[in-house]
C-alpha cells in the first residue's frame, strides 16, 4: 500500500496544476481583484514548487554521489536536515497560493474559514517537520543505496500526512464555492413579485 503514495502524490500534483491553470485562464472574467490575486497565487506557488524541487533534487544528487562512493547514510545528515527544514517556507508559500487563488471569490464568512484552513496547513507543516526531524538524527552507518534513500523519503512523506486535514478542508471549501457559483448561474434568482396595484 505504501508504494502507492508517490503515485497518488503525482496525480494530485497534476490535478492541482490543471486546476490552477484553469483558475488562471478564467481569472480575467471574475474581475480585476481576482485576476491580481490569481497572478500572485501563481507566483508564490511557483516559488514554493521550485524551492521544493530544488531541495529534493539536491538531496538526491548528494545521495547518488554517496552511494557511488560507498559512504554511510550518516554523511547525508546535513543534506537531509536541509531538505526537512528548508521546505517549510516553501510550504508556507504553497498555503498562501491556495488562499490567494479563491479569496476574492468568497463571501466574508468563507474568507475567515479559508484563512483558518491556511493557518492550519502552516501549523500542520510545522508539526510534520518537527516530527520528522528525529529521522535525520537516526541516519546511521548503513551504506547509502537506492532502497535506503527511498525508505527514508517514504518515512518523511508519511509524516506529511499530518497536513491531510487542512488539504481536505481546502478541497471541500473549493468544491462548496464551485457548487454555489454554478448553481447560482444555472438557477438565477427571480425578482420579487410586486404587489398588485389597487
Amino acid at each position: 500500500m505504501l508504494s502507492w503514495i508517490p503515485f497518488v502524490s503525482a496525480v494530485g500534483a497534476l490535478l492541482l496544476s490543471l486546476g490552477s491553470t484553469f483558475l488562471f485562464l478564467g481569472a480575467r472574467g471574475a474581475g480585476r481583484r481576482h485576476e491580481i490575486a490569481v497572478v500572485l497565487a501563481f507566483l508564490v506557488l511557483a516559488i514554493g514548487g521550485v524551492a521544493i524541487g530544488f531541495l529534493l533534487g539536491t538531496f538526491l544528487l548528494q545521495a547518488y554521489d554517496a552511494a557511488f562512493a560507498g559512504r554511510p547514510f550518516s554523511t547525508l545528515r546535513d543534506a537531509a536536515s536541509l531538505l526537512v527544514w528548508a521546505t517549510l517556507p516553501a510550504t508556507v508559500a504553497v498555503a498562501s497560493g491556495f488562499g490567494l487563488q479563491v479569496v476574492a471569490l468568497l463571501p466574508p464568512r468563507r474568507q475567515r474559514v479559508l484563512l483558518g484552513l491556511c493557518a492550519l496547513l502552516v501549523a500542520s507543516a510545522v508539526a510534520a517537520t518537527w516530527l520528522s526531524d528525529p529521522e535525520v538524527a537516526a541516519l546511521g552507518p548503513v551504506r547509502v543505496t537506492y532502497g535506503s534513500v527511498s525508505e527514508f523519503l517514504l518515512r518523511l512523506s508519511l509524516y506529511r500526512m499530518v497536513e491531510a486535514p487542512a488539504y481536505i478542508g481546502l478541497g471541500l471549501l473549493y468544491l462548496a464555492t464551485y457548487l454555489d457559483t454554478s448553481l447560482a448561474g444555472r438557477f438565477p434568482r427571480l425578482p420579487a413579485a410586486r404587489p398588485e396595484e389597487a
